[in-house]
């Protein structure tokens, strides 16, 4: 869907090969990852106007692993990076270093990933030698858990009036 409106760049996904399961609300989890990616392609945008090398391409690497401990889900982009002197703040609702920025779209991905028993990081690109700026968010989360924990986690919840997660392939 985002590729379409931007031929200028890149998003590469790396999925594993059998479906992860999670517990998790689709929708909600659906609009974490398009803030992130939506943040991904105003970041290189930012760099292409910046940018006097002719020949720039934008890449965003969409990464998803787990194992019995966690999943882990990487954004990856080669945009302007993240600013070191905010960037304890950028979670905050309504900081943003953006002109046209609201300031709410990595506060919502934090909340979301929170009710979730997930955390969130900002880091650098790892690729920095090579792209020369970028950054990298990286959601890690629970897996699925056993049947009884299954049936535990649903109980909390309707205590909490709301509506239990469903397992999705992730």
């Amino acid at each position: 869907m985002q590729q379409v409106g931007h031929s200028d760049v890149d998003i590469n996904l790396a999925l594993p090969k059998t479906p992860v399961m999670a517990m998790l609300d689709r929708r909600l989890m659906t609009q974490a990852l398009t803030n992130l990616v939506k943040n991904a392609l105003e970041s290189i945008e930012a760099r292409q106007q910046k940018s006097e090398k002719d020949g720039f391409r934008g890449a965003i690497d969409v990464i998803l692993k787990s194992n019995s401990k966690r999943i882990r889900l990487k954004v990856i982009d080669n945009g302007i990076g993240l600013p070191q002197e905010k960037r304890s703040r950028l979670f905050e609702p309504y900081m943003t270093t953006r002109d046209k920025g609201t300031g709410l779209g990595l506060a919502i991905v934090k909340k979301i990933v929170e009710e979730h028993s997930g955390t969130v990081l900002l880091n650098d690109t790892p690729y920095k030698k090579k792209q020369g700026s970028g950054a990298m968010v990286t959601i890690d989360l629970p897996p699925q858990e056993s049947k009884s924990q299954d049936a535990e986690v649903g109980k909390k919840k309707d205590r909490q009036a709301k509506k239990p997660d469903q397992p999705v392939a992730v």
